[in-house]
């Protein structure tokens, strides 16, 4: 189901997965399975580009908090969820 897709991140560590490799299937590699070459799934110049930026996450651990470290999501340079103004 959309929106739950983190979930699958940690079954991907859980069976065995470095937390490199988790990030490779879900972006990169992802990313080639459905569209050119290279357009999708890393940062780049000619990539077409949905962009999570988060808080630092360094071991498979944290793949469990990772709904609460994102902190802006872009797509085509733009923040598709803008933070409200408090009033």
């Amino acid at each position: 189901m959309h929106g739950e897709n983190l979930q699958e991140l940690t079954l991907l560590a859980g069976v065995g997965m470095s937390l490199k490799q988790v990030l490779a299937a879900t972006t990169s590699i992802a990313g080639e399975l459905i569209t050119p070459v290279g357009s999708v799934g890393r940062l780049a110049p000619t990539s077409v580009a949905d962009v999570v930026l988060n808080g630092t996450l360094n071991s498979v651990g944290q793949l469990n908090d990772l709904p609460r470290m994102i902190e802006r999501i872009c797509k085509d340079g733009r923040n598709q969820f803008p933070v409200q103004a408090a009033g």
